[in-house]
């Protein structure tokens, strides 16, 4: 197996290889995510309101498309 390098940018894998290779990323994972404990529910609500504000001010496009449940779980 060749090693290959990668930047991880916006979200993606960009491979650092010639435009055009095949390649098969292995995702290996080196340690959980500590998940944080939020016990006061004044503090849950003021996360929630935050996130809520997030999305107000990203909303999607218009012309955004619009996929069904099987397309956004299709595994080729």
């Amino acid at each position: 197996m060749e090693l290959m390098d990668a930047v991880f940018e916006h979200g993606s894998f960009r491979p650092e290889s010639p435009e055009g290779t095949l390649v098969r990323i292995a995702v290996e994972r080196v340690r959980s995510a500590p998940q944080p404990q939020v016990l006061s529910i004044e503090e849950r609500r003021r996360i929630r309101r935050r996130v809520v504000e997030r999305m107000m001010r990203n909303p999607l496009p218009s012309g955004a498309p619009r996929f069904s449940r099987s397309d956004m779980y299709h595994r080729d």
